[in-house]
């Protein structure tokens, strides 16, 4: 089976994929709504959600990991926002267990 490749975000980046091919969708009203709609789709193979969308998804993206394998979740930095060292060290804690010194 071909896996596909989606992305939620804002609309500069959902705009910008769109370019190349790769269907994607903003958040909308209800984020979590948008987020299962996709991790539902069996031929999903990766997700990409913008650092604004992920944080507001936190929660739901967790219990999705700990689901299922697939798809796998890319999150990707926000059209004009930059992401914060607070952000890039729980990315940190979550994927290796441990945060960054400065």
């Amino acid at each position: 089976m071909k896996l596909r490749i989606a992305v939620i975000g804002d609309r500069h980046t959902v705009l910008g994929f769109a370019l190349a091919g790769v269907e994607g969708k903003e958040p909308g009203d209800n984020p979590a709504e948008t987020l299962n709609d996709y991790m539902n789709q069996d031929d999903l193979g990766v997700l990409i959600i913008t650092s604004g969308a992920a944080e507001a998804l936190q929660n739901e993206i967790e219990r999705w990991k700990k689901e299922r394998n697939f798809p796998i979740v890319v999150e990707i930095r926000e059209h004009g926002k930059e992401i914060t060292k607070d952000r890039i060290n729980a990315l940190l804690k979550r994927a290796v267990g441990m945060e960054a010194q400065a």
